[in-house]
């Protein structure tokens, strides 16, 4: 993952100095900085704070790693740094690791999903295979409907939930009924379906959370596909995955739909 990318993880508001020869170089890890470390490469991010590089000493001056440097900027002033560095305001080496990690592994998972939707788009023989993929990354099922709410296909997670009426209405007759049509207020459901372009949460306290995102298919708008909170809640790299999905599923739909 890129530097630039992971660095948001941080508040820029506490940011104090940048010093990055090269903020585009990718990142693989993230570590904290001990007094044992002794080799550092490229790809890697060290979390450390002022004692610790103080300690550490002339071994990482030089190294090409980037280092988080934690504490109030005065705490480095009569110091030697390393040529790549990052002063960032914090007290919590803690949590400035763990939201560095979790943004990392957040980034691969998306691009582990990306890598496997690709695949599956050139062996997959039907949208089902694709959504039945898609499926099992998300964890959750997925559907896809037209612009009549009909039920054109569905991963092979089985969805039958008691507690949401949309649901039962469309496994059970195959599209939304005219009754919950208006109890729902579909017609304003659809248009905003229809009108925006990226994935996006539909939240209702009657129903399931759903992750939306229409389909163009020949440059008209066809309809959509969506994945449901049922086995697990959503995770925060669904949505990117989704988005993803969209443009295997209007390639596929091209042949198949």
């Amino acid at each position: 993952m890129k530097l630039s990318v992971l660095t948001e993880a941080l508040s820029a508001e506490n940011i104090e100095e940048i010093h990055i020869k090269d903020m585009s170089q990718n990142i693989c890890q993230v570590c904290n900085l001990s007094l044992t470390s002794v080799a550092f490469t490229k790809n890697i991010i060290y979390v450390v704070t002022a004692p610790v590089l103080l300690e550490v000493g002339d071994g990482c001056l030089e190294a090409p790693s980037i280092f988080i440097l934690l504490g109030n900027l005065n705490d480095f002033i009569d110091m030697q740094k390393p040529e790549n560095y990052i002063i960032y305001q914090s007290d919590a080496p803690g949590e400035v690791f763990t939201a560095l990690l979790s943004k990392l592994n957040l980034e691969s998972r998306i691009l582990e999903a990306e890598l496997a939707i690709s695949r599956a788009l050139f062996d997959c023989t039907s949208i089902k295979d694709l959504l039945d993929v898609a499926a099992s990354i998300l964890g959750n099922p997925i559907l896809l409907q037209d612009f009549t709410t009909r039920l054109l296909v569905h991963s092979a997670n089985e969805v039958m939930a008691a507690d949401d009426e949309i649901l039962n209405s469309v496994f059970r007759m195959g599209y939304v009924t005219s009754e919950l049509f208006q109890k729902y207020d579909y017609a304003n459901v659809l248009e905003q379906i229809k009108n925006t372009p990226q994935t996006f949460l539909l939240k209702s306290p009657k129903k399931r959370e759903r992750l939306i995102c229409r389909l163009i298919v020949n440059r008209r708008y066809f309809g959509w596909f969506l994945t449901v909170a049922y086995n697990h809640p959503f995770k925060d790299s669904d949505i990117e995955i989704m988005n993803f999905l969209c443009g295997a599923l209007q390639l596929l739909s091209l042949i198949h739909i």
